[in-house]
């Protein structure tokens, strides 16, 4: 299944503003889990925190000809697993820039991240959608902050296990 092409890149302190208009979407608020408006103190105390976090990744998403369109964050939960949360621009959404940003981001975890989570409000049937389109299995339900939520998860390979091999010539 083929979709648009996507770079992703690290955010840096300049997105904060595009980030902030993503988030502050009416429609992307309706999808969170705190669906209240995000003052723009909070919002940029919060992006300078996560930026300077080692166990939280901004990926910005960008088309082909550079254009930003959407964030994917992992924020680490343990030694081998992240949540993931995605957030595409209004006018970017539906065109398949989610699912081409989710496959791509999963090798970006970190190598010793195994398990990637999702966490998606049960009326977000699109985002839940997306991310099943990358890969991502159900696995389950959750409550956050009073807002019923499916559990999507997508397990990435281990290491390749490393078999010695017999030197030629020693039978067996």
């Amino acid at each position: 299944m083929s979709g648009p092409q996507v770079s992703l890149r690290p955010a840096r302190e300049s997105d904060g503003e595009i980030l902030h208009a993503w988030a502050s979407d009416p429609d992307a608020r309706a999808a969170s889990f705190h669906p209240e408006a995000i003052p723009w103190d909070t919002h940029v105390a919060w992006f300078r925190r996560s930026l300077s976090d080692p166990g939280c990744t901004i990926l910005i998403i960008e088309t082909a000809r550079g254009t930003p369109v959407g964030t994917v964050r992992f924020h680490r939960r343990d030694e081998e697993s992240a949540v993931v949360s995605l957030t595409i621009g209004k006018q970017h959404r539906g065109q398949g820039y989610g699912t081409a940003a989710l496959r791509a981001a999963a090798a970006l975890a970190g190598p010793d991240i195994r398990t990637l989570v999702a966490i998606i409000r049960v009326e977000n049937v699109r985002s839940a959608r997306t991310f099943r389109n990358a890969g991502y299995l159900p696995a389950g339900r959750t409550t956050v902050n009073g807002h019923e939520a499916v559990v999507m998860r997508h397990e990435r390979p281990g290491p390749a296990a490393v078999v010695p091999r017999r030197p030629r010539g020693t039978g067996a």
